[in-house]
């Protein structure tokens, strides 16, 4: 690893620390006004067959 603070990278992917490589500021960008879209939805990107397998209780 890399002593120097900032986006970790790939490495970062490998060690499970990051799920995307984006750059800095990329969100705020692509905000298109702010609204809400299905897309966006936190649901929707949960990536499968990582994990434990079990279902999270949002409730």
């Amino acid at each position: 690893k890399r002593p120097e603070p900032g986006q970790s990278g790939v490495m970062g992917l490998l060690d499970g620390e990051e799920m995307f490589i984006k750059p800095e500021g990329f969100d705020q960008i692509h905000e298109r006004g702010g609204l809400q879209h299905r897309l966006k939805d936190d649901a929707k990107w949960k990536p499968l067959g990582i994990g434990s397998g079990k279902l999270e209780d949002n409730s």
